[in-house]
């Protein structure tokens, strides 16, 4: 609970210094979806079309800043992570992932409009376009937080 009144603290922070960013903070362990299927105990993306996915997806307004680079999603963003630990590198089902550019600090103001303003894109494929629930128990609420 501590840790969101400082969350809350920093957005209203932040409307009063840029009063044109837009910030919310929604609870989202609510209303998860399962990104990927599981095949032999490995995770394995789907095969959607893309702009369906995207209809979908509850992190397509998620953009990630990690490694100075702005990702269109979570999953895209936390894939290398995802995919060192689980040694996923010999599933070639996963090279869109892999072949994601992320928008680099360096980028244009041209480069970073064409990214804000891109929908659907090919990667949103291996996202599921139906949702499946993803049901676990509450983290915060195990005591090793």
């Amino acid at each position: 609970m501590q840790r969101f009144r400082e969350v809350k603290h920093l957005v209203w922070r932040w409307r009063e210094e840029y009063p044109g960013i837009q910030i919310k903070i929604r609870q989202s362990h609510r209303g998860w979806m399962r990104q990927y299927r599981v095949e032999d105990g490995k995770p394995m993306p789907f095969e959607s079309n893309p702009e369906s996915a995207y209809r979908i997806c509850m992190q397509k307004t998620c953009t990630q800043s990690f490694r100075e680079r702005l990702w269109k999603c979570p999953a895209l963003a936390y894939f290398a992570l995802m995919e060192q630990r689980l040694k996923l590198d010999t599933i070639s089902a996963w090279q869109l992932f892999r072949d994601y550019k992320a928008c680099p600090a360096s980028a244009s103001d041209e480069e970073l409009q064409t990214f804000v303003e891109a929908k659907a894109i090919p990667q949103c494929g291996l996202c599921p376009s139906k949702r499946v629930p993803f049901k676990h128990r509450d983290p915060t609420q195990s005591g090793k937080i």
